[in-house]
């Protein structure tokens, strides 16, 4: 808004404040938990591990995350400023570089601890690329102490985004710790690896759906952007069958090329579980980048709320009762909200006449996809 304006101090204002937030927050979430590696190590029941070698391991982890979570008010810039070329090459270049550099530490024979000193290394090398890049884009751009009305201006508008960030992630490794605890560390890794392939697959079609956030932000008549929310959801529903239907199918075969048919036979049911929640999810994001748009973060926030908390309740009752499989039936109850939402969505905040007949369009796809998942396994 305010690199549109040409107006530097406004720019500089809300950096500052955004930055200044993530530091204090940073700060008091590193000492905490640092502080509390041996609680963490029981909890992750990672014992088998010993007292002194866990904790390095669990600090290790602590301080490149906190280095990722400290670059976050610089990678904002390149997104805020439309450039999603520059904030897809640094995304990209760090996916390579943590991928040669953890190679090298696996041909070096540096173990687990290896590992996680080369994410540090990463992690550095990331957030000195963010605040270079930051500065190219906005030569201007000034880190000053935080004003009264900065810190207001940020809140009023960042604090629902901010703290949906932060409960997404409680959502995304709340499930992991739960397994860790009920189960133990071994289950994690049967669980983390076709979660995160979901979690990739998806991050690409939100990566497609930041882009409607400055549009729905520009449109003016509620026609326009009642036809750009139905066309976006309609296109992202379908991209999402198209990917993650096949996937369901040749999970199997996948995971026992990648890693290997044990692993594959022990994570299969669950890759099809977490698969089929994904197929729904692409529906979701036109809504997201409409709430933040009309300037609702607040919303999403809600929802974000509703969903992870919908996942954490059902992981501690189903766990112990299913296992693996506890977790990934938990997952399938998120999308729930997903799709009241969108009903929601466009009878409350769009005044779609026809709402039923919009959703039953959408939908269409859905239960093909099922019949075409069901035709396949069988």
């Amino acid at each position: 808004k305010y690199y549109k304006q040409n107006d530097g101090d406004g720019v500089n204002r809300v950096f500052s404040a955004t930055f200044w937030m993530f530091f204090i927050l940073g700060i008091v979430l590193l000492m905490s938990l640092l502080g509390a590696s041996n609680t963490l190590l029981e909890l992750f029941n990672m014992k088998s591990l010993g007292s002194e070698e866990g904790s390095k391991l669990i600090n290790y982890s602590i301080i490149s995350f906190f280095l990722v979570f400290m670059a976050s008010s610089f990678i904002t810039i390149p997104q805020a400023l439309l450039r999603y070329d520059l904030f897809s090459y640094l995304q990209i270049g760090q996916n390579i570089f943590r991928l040669i550099v953890n190679i090298l530490a696996i041909y070096l024979g540096t173990g687990l601890a290896g590992l996680l000193i080369s994410n540090i290394i990463v992690a550095t090398v990331y957030i000195v690329v963010s605040i270079i890049m930051a500065h190219k884009l906005l030569p201007g751009l000034k880190l000053q102490w935080p004003t009264i009305y900065g810190i207001k201006e940020v809140f009023s508008y960042g604090v629902f985004s901010f703290f949906t960030s932060v409960i997404g992630m409680m959502w995304r490794y709340g499930d992991i710790f739960l397994i860790g605890y009920f189960l133990g560390p071994l289950y994690v890794a049967f669980f983390s690896v076709p979660q995160q392939i979901m979690l990739k697959l998806l991050g690409l079609l939100n990566s497609v759906g930041q882009v409607l956030f400055p549009q729905y932000a520009n449109i003016e008549t509620r026609i326009e952007r009642e036809k750009l929310f139905l066309d976006s959801t309609y296109i992202l529903l379908n991209a999402s069958i198209i990917i993650f239907v096949p996937l369901a199918v040749i999970f199997n075969d996948f995971l026992t090329l990648w890693i290997s048919s044990d692993f594959a036979k022990e994570t299969y049911f669950v890759a099809i579980l977490i698969a089929s929640g994904s197929i729904i999810r692409g529906a979701f994001i036109s809504y997201q980048a409409l709430f933040q748009g009309i300037g609702k973060p607040k919303y999403l926030f809600y929802v974000t709320m509703a969903s992870s908390i919908t996942v954490i309740i059902g992981d501690i009752i189903l766990i112990p009762v299913y296992g693996l499989n506890g977790a990934a039936y938990a997952l399938l109850l998120a999308p729930i909200w997903g799709v009241i939402t969108l009903y929601v969505t466009m009878t409350k905040v769009l005044d779609i006449q026809d709402t039923n007949k919009e959703m039953f369009i959408l939908f269409i796809p859905v239960f093909v996809a099922a019949i075409d998942m069901f035709a396949l396994f069988k």
